[in-house]
């Protein structure tokens, strides 16, 4: 597991601290100084990556969806935390609502 980038992710969209998911990039420079910039370049492309899962709307609602992005994710960055996939979801499911 790569505690570091799963940590980048919960920071960087407020996972468990904000009411919808955030692009922070200061709470990212507070929390991992010098690294954050590196860590922010992993995460867009994690985010990207999310952000490119694409269901099928007609076969599915938003629960499904999220369901099948979930396993996506876990599948695609399997280095990443429960948590951290978790905070990418919650990420997605905003977005697609």
């Amino acid at each position: 597991m790569n505690e570091e980038l799963s940590e980048a992710v919960r920071v960087y969209l407020g996972f468990g601290t904000a009411s919808w998911p955030q692009a922070d990039t200061n709470s990212l420079t507070r929390r991992f100084g010098n690294r954050a910039d590196q860590l922010h370049e992993q995460i867009r492309a994690i985010l990207n990556e999310a952000e490119q899962f694409s269901p099928d709307w007609s076969k599915s609602n938003l629960a499904q969806a999220t369901r099948r992005a979930d396993a996506h994710m876990r599948k695609v960055c399997p280095e990443l935390t429960d948590e951290a996939i978790r905070a990418i979801v919650w990420a997605w499911s905003y977005w697609n609502k």
